[in-house]
């Protein structure tokens, strides 16, 4: 399996390498569609590969009642851990088989050339990959924003005398990168031209902060969960300040050939993921026990892994143009979209209920 992985890395890299020379319209583009490749904390890689393995032993295996599929990991909190560990997906037909874990970009290559089946990003970033010519659909939702649980945070020491971002012009802020549009978002409607901006990977930022190398840190979760789980950070600004409460944006996504040949598996994937969001929305703590198992991560803080899940994992429209609109204003769209272009529901069982 290491060895698949390794060779399957290695090939991503380079078509990676390749649409980017290729299809990437402007330097924003590019931004756009490696939107999240600081994210993942590389520390947590080895771990999350080994908890994978240990949990799939026979991944890859032929099986006459369960249908394989494989998933691109990420380091964040997921339905998809919550639908693996509660049986969910075996329950609908399905078998994971884990493939790794990829940044952003490297993700939306390996599902657009079928080197995987099924992955989950931030919208931007599914949204920035369609605009360049990848392949690809959203067919489900797996997070959504709200007051109890903002997702975006900027973060600093509680000790500290900032009340509020503008408090911060004249100081360091680190960011994941140069075109994260919740943070663009913020700056076009506050004045924040005094900010210095310094490019930092969230597994970084911690340590950042903690020297006093930066004065705030702009994260995402699970980050900001686990520094205000320490009680040494304060947050000071959220995401809805500037865009509000979100229901479910466009995040889990598959490739249209897969779509084409294998419908039935679509909609018992997009079935295991509403099911997924709906036992987390009922059972946050457990869920937020499966998600920290599957990550390598058992002993941490309950309630670092418990986010606001999508009912029945429906994608909201309104959540999925502004994403559109956002990547648009900001220069990080390759070719025009449309909503159609980038989500569907229809694989979604609950949907027609909800209409």
């Amino acid at each position: 399996m290491k060895n698949k992985l390794v060779l399957l890395i290695s090939s991503i890299a380079l078509l990676t390498t390749l649409t980017a020379c290729g299809a990437a319209k402007s330097e924003a583009a590019a931004a756009g569609t490696q939107a999240a490749d600081k994210a993942p904390a590389v520390e947590e890689t080895a771990a999350l590969q080994e908890a994978s393995s240990e949990e799939n032993p026979g991944a890859g295996e032929a099986s006459d009642e369960l249908f394989t599929i494989r998933i691109v990991q990420s380091a964040s909190a997921d339905p998809v851990y919550v639908a693996d560990r509660e049986g969910i997906f075996e329950a609908n037909g399905i078998k994971v088989e884990y493939v790794g874990l990829l940044a952003n970009s490297n993700a939306a290559t390996a599902v657009s050339t079928n080197a995987a089946d099924f992955a989950w990003n931030p919208a931007g970033s599914i949204i920035s990959a369609i605009s360049n010519g990848f392949e690809l659909k959203a067919v489900a939702a797996g997070w959504g924003t709200s007051e109890e649980h903002p997702m975006v945070q900027v973060l600093v020491k509680a000790d500290s005398p900032y009340q509020k971002l503008e408090d911060l012009n004249g100081r360091k802020v680190a960011i994941p990168f140069a075109g994260e549009p919740y943070w663009l978002e913020a700056k076009d409607q506050l004045d924040l031209s005094g900010v210095e901006e310094v490019i930092i990977g969230f597994d970084k930022m911690e340590t950042s902060i903690a020297s006093d190398a930066v004065d705030a840190v702009f994260v995402i979760s699970p980050y900001p969960e686990k520094l205000l789980a320490s009680g040494d950070y304060r947050s000071i600004w959220t995401a809805l300040d500037v865009i509000g409460a979100e229901k479910g944006w466009p995040q889990q996504y598959t490739n249209l050939k897969f779509i084409e040949e294998h419908p039935d598996i679509v909609r018992a994937y997009v079935k295991s993921i509403a099911e997924a969001c709906d036992f987390a929305r009922a059972n946050p703590e457990k869920a937020s026990e499966d998600i920290a198992k599957a990550l390598g991560v058992e002993g941490a803080d309950p309630g670092i892994y418990i986010h606001e899940y999508p009912e029945h994992a429906i994608i909201d429209e309104e959540d999925a143009q502004l994403w559109i609109d956002l990547e648009r204003k900001f220069g990080l769209l390759g070719s025009e979209v449309t909503t159609s272009d980038i989500y569907t529901n229809e694989f979604n069982p609950y949907w027609e209920k909800a209409q």
